[in-house]
């Protein structure tokens, strides 16, 4: 019986000195080949780069010509106002973006007018003062009839050409970028320091060459390999060298011993593991090894899947049961927060019904008697599922006329996007800040309050952004606070704001970091903003109608 130490002692002192002489030769022949291959290879890739880049600047140039001689441009060069600039400008670049869109060299177009001294910009990055100057400076100039030329450009992280078309006063200019080549780029994983575009004229880079590109001002630089042997090899082509003496030097020696007594038994093992790995928990290793490592490895692999095996079957029924118990909790909160109510409202309606009646004002009673319960019914409802946008409006223009009922001087506007009625949201989420603006309003004014919905872009994500505003008096600044450095994911046991702690804390539970919740004054009205996720309900869609 060995130890796996001494067995690697043995391997790494059994040295056969081999052919060193031939192996010298063949890692020399070999290098001669890369370098052989890596110039042939960086010919055909230099040529394909710079084949490319021309062939999409001869396409931009067609394209940019044809986009001169139309009437927008006409229209641009003869403009005496930014507007109507700006409405030609904007047509035109839409044309051409449909062309442009096939040549990935291109970074968008600038129009220009003398007269107007007007540039507009349509550029896939940030354009910068100084930038713009640079093209407002190539752009006005400007002669009697069509005028070409190329120039270069540089912005703040890069540089390219500048395709001018110039007619009397107004001039067009699509930036190419001839980084964003798909030649160029894919070639960057392989020569990362050795290739590179500069403009024409700059000073050589060491150990490189430059290919001029026709006539345009730019070349192509690549790094040339230094030639010599020793030149040709660097740090890691010389430790890889010496590794692959020395494995020629131990492989006739320890090649069967290290395939008997070691490599065998570690491939049972493996196997071992594709089997548990395809879930056949009952498998167990067999056998013996001269290695005591493995010996013990194999003891201690079948003792783990015997602890896993009974571990798994103890641990999958607490598992539900930890998980149902979780759901039930999670449910019996939703349940509380949402259905905290106040009597008093309801014990106000009552009476006023009762006044109602006992005035003999029949019409009036039903009304109040059909608003709350429409209203009573929206509240009651099952909280586990979503409701659309329309809905939590419906409810809360019956809470609204309900309020009128009893004499509260009330009136609601709103204000929607287009497909903003099928979008989803949490029951109460918007009713609950219309109770909260009439609860704190001032009964002898008439309280104006607007719902506003849009939808808005953030990180790539769309979301659906509700803005509910009152003229009943900004929020107190301790308050508003208290409100906007409030825990989402915590709910304070208190008397007031109840409501705004239970809609954060349903938000919370239902979009996590996704939804947000504001508060802010502008002048003399309080606004509330939320913030969530754009997601249509599943019940439908609805006709869209002028709020």
């Amino acid at each position: 019986m060995l130890k796996l130490r001494s067995f690697a002692s043995i391997c790494f002192f059994a040295l056969v000195i081999p052919l060193l002489g031939v192996i010298l030769i063949l890692f020399q022949y070999t290098v001669h080949q890369t370098v052989t291959r890596y110039q042939i290879q960086t010919h055909n890739m230099v040529t394909a780069i710079v084949s490319s880049v021309e062939d999409q600047i001869e396409q931009a140039n067609t394209y940019l010509h044809e986009g001169s001689q139309s009437m927008e441009f006409l229209h641009i060069s003869y403009a005496q106002s930014r507007e109507r600039l700006f409405r030609y400008a904007s047509q035109l670049d839409q044309r051409l973006a449909t062309k442009f869109s096939g040549i990935p060299m291109f970074r968008g177009f600038f129009f220009y007018n003398s007269h107007t001294d007007y540039l507009y910009s349509d550029f896939n990055g940030d354009v910068s003062s100084s930038f713009q100057k640079q093209i407002r400076c190539l752009l006005g100039r400007y002669s009697a009839k069509i005028e070409k030329e190329i120039k270069l450009v540089v912005w703040e992280d890069g540089f390219g050409l500048a395709l001018i078309f110039r007619m009397q006063k107004g001039a067009i200019a699509a930036v190419l970028d001839p980084t964003k080549d798909p030649m160029y780029q894919a070639n960057l994983t392989t020569m990362p320091d050795g290739l590179c575009f500069f403009p024409k004229g700059k000073e050589a880079v060491p150990n490189s060459q430059s290919i001029n590109l026709g006539d345009y001002p730019i070349s192509l630089w690549i790094q040339v390999p230094q030639s010599g042997f020793f030149h040709q090899l660097d740090t890691i082509q010389i430790f890889l060298l010496v590794v692959i003496i020395i494995l020629i030097l131990l492989l006739p020696a320890i090649w069967l011993l290290f395939y008997l007594k070691f490599y065998r038994p570690l491939q049972n093992i493996v196997a071992a593991f594709s089997i548990v790995s395809q879930g056949n928990l009952d498998y167990r290793l067999s056998g013996t090894s001269a290695i005591q490592e493995l010996n013990q490895y194999r003891a201690g692999f079948n003792n783990m899947m015997d602890t896993i095996q009974e571990e798994r079957a103890n641990s999958l029924h607490w598992q539900q049961k930890s998980y149902h118990q979780q759901l039930d909790t999670m449910h019996a909160q939703l349940q509380f927060y949402q259905l905290q109510i106040r009597p008093h409202f309801y014990l106000n309606c009552l009476k006023n019904l009762y006044s109602l009646l006992d005035l003999k004002k029949y019409e009036q009673a039903e009304d109040l008697i059909l608003s709350l319960s429409a209203y009573l019914s929206h509240i009651f409802r099952n909280i586990q599922s979503y409701i659309s946008l329309r809905e939590e409006l419906d409810a809360t223009e019956k809470y609204v006329r309900l309020c009128q009922h009893l004499d509260r001087q009330l009136h609601l506007s709103l204000s929607l996007d287009n497909d903003t009625l099928t979008c989803r949201i949490l029951p109460m989420s918007v009713l609950t800040f219309v109770e909260n603006s009439i609860k704190h309003g001032d009964p002898a004014h008439c309280l104006e309050i607007s719902i506003s919905v849009t939808t808005v872009e953030m990180s790539q994500q769309k979301f659906l952004q509700v803005t509910i505003q009152n003229n009943g008096g900004p929020f107190d600044e301790a308050v508003l606070r208290a409100l906007n450095t409030a825990n989402p994911s915590a709910v304070e046991y208190r008397q007031e704001h109840i409501g705004i702690s239970n809609v954060r804390y349903r938000l919370w539970l239902m979009y996590g970091e996704r939804a947000k919740l504001f508060f802010r004054n502008q002048g003399e009205n309080a606004v509330v903003e939320i913030l969530l996720p754009y997601e249509k309900s599943q019940g439908g869609s609805y006709e869209h109608f002028d709020c």
